[in-house]
């Protein structure tokens, strides 16, 4: 995988309504620094669209981190997969991160899914 031209691999809308795109360079950097997430990008849109929480990134204006635990099979299926996005002016946002965790993730909380 290069990090030459930025393709749209999906786009999706979040809990908010809101339009979310994951592009090749977003992934390229991702499974980069996340060996584990390489083929984890249906997942990973499946955490925008119905994630268990949100939180506000301490790290990084205008970035939510959306948390799914157990969407992955097999070693990963124990672990938190999050999805860090980027948010722009008028509400779209761009998939800055993805990796897996054993816990949730810190944060000021937006959202979170009821328990069913």
């Amino acid at each position: 995988m290069s990090k030459k031209t930025n393709k749209i691999l999906w786009e999706t809308t979040d809990y908010d309504g809101r339009i979310v795109l994951l592009g090749t360079n977003q992934l390229y950097h991702a499974v980069k620094g996340h060996p584990e997430v390489a083929d984890l990008k249906d997942e990973a849109k499946k955490v925008i669209e119905k994630p268990d929480e949100v939180v506000q990134s301490k790290k990084f204006a205008n970035t939510e981190v959306h948390g799914r635990y157990g969407i992955c099979e097999g070693t990963l299926s124990n672990k938190w997969l999050h999805v860090a996005v980027l948010y722009q002016v008028g509400g779209v946002g761009d998939v800055l991160s993805i990796y897996t965790s054993p816990t949730p993730k810190q944060g000021d909380t937006l959202y979170k899914r009821k328990k069913t």
